[in-house]
């Protein structure tokens, strides 16, 4: 997925967190790392959470990603 969307001409992506509740600490990494890089060539990498409110913060995909610091990138 990475790589696909590095080299397309799009220049958005949208990760959708649709029916997932727990996400394994070596998925976090290139998830985590994806905005940072896709940033460094002029690209955007959004989240959302899937049945949640934009400024609900129980997901438990958004609750690990605040624990582990991936949140503040």
């Amino acid at each position: 997925m990475q790589n696909h969307f590095i080299k397309s001409d799009k220049e958005e992506l949208d990760i959708i967190f649709e029916e997932c509740e727990f996400i394994n600490a070596a998925v976090s990494v290139p998830i985590g790392t994806l905005p940072i890089h896709a940033h460094s060539i002029g690209k955007k990498v959004f989240y959302s959470f899937k049945g949640q409110d934009r400024k609900s913060t129980d997901h438990p995909i958004l609750k690990f990603m605040k624990k582990v610091g991936m949140y503040d990138f």
